[in-house]
């Protein structure tokens, strides 16, 4: 009986800290809505919606200009400074009509694959980096994973990308995937 309450006791302050560490509420997030695409998306305040700019890399868009973008890529960024970041790029890709098992095939031999759930859409999960290093004496945490939705008109891909020190690196994982719940088709 001891071993049992223990176990308890442990999952019981897990999940405490596990709620403490979500942020907001996401009915308070800036929402992305692509009607070209055909999705929408929420985010957290202190993150920023970039638009790809071609020949140019990334630019801000300002809010009130959003819903005037529809192109293929925007990125959700919150950057710490020039080595502690977390992003996430989404793209729709014209090469629709592939199934996930077709997807998986194709990155086999290449990275490790799986496949996962996202805002309750079946998705393909691929991990391309995971490393840690040390900068400064500090313990670097680095994650880069591919998430594949695919649909019979386009492929839509999520890149995520965390590099952080450790506590920072599980709390932007866990706002990353909190991000990517809310992530839904338009009717």
């Amino acid at each position: 009986w001891v071993l049992i309450t223990l176990i308890i006791f442990a999952a019981a302050a897990i999940l405490v800290w596990w709620y403490q560490s979500l942020p907001e509420e996401v009915d308070n997030w800036k929402t992305h809505r692509s009607e070209d695409f055909g999705y929408e998306i929420k985010y957290p305040e202190d993150w920023e919606l970039r638009i790809s700019d071609p020949g140019f890399g990334w630019k801000v868009v300002p809010d009130e200009e959003l819903e005037k973008t529809d192109l293929m890529s925007i990125m959700l960024t919150k950057k710490i400074d020039a080595f502690h970041y977390a992003e996430i790029i989404i793209s729709a890709l014209n090469l629709g009509g592939k199934t996930i098992p077709e997807i998986e095939e194709t990155l086999e031999d290449v990275v490790k694959t799986e496949i996962s759930q996202m805002g309750g859409l079946e998705v393909l999960k691929s991990t391309l980096e995971e490393e840690t290093s040390e900068r400064a004496g500090v313990t670097i945490y680095k994650k880069n994973d591919v998430w594949f939705l695919p649909t019979d008109k386009l492929l839509y891909t999520f890149d995520c990308d965390v590099e952080e020190e450790k506590d920072e690196f599980d709390n932007n994982l866990s706002v990353i995937n909190q991000i990517l719940s809310t992530f839904r088709f338009l009717e």
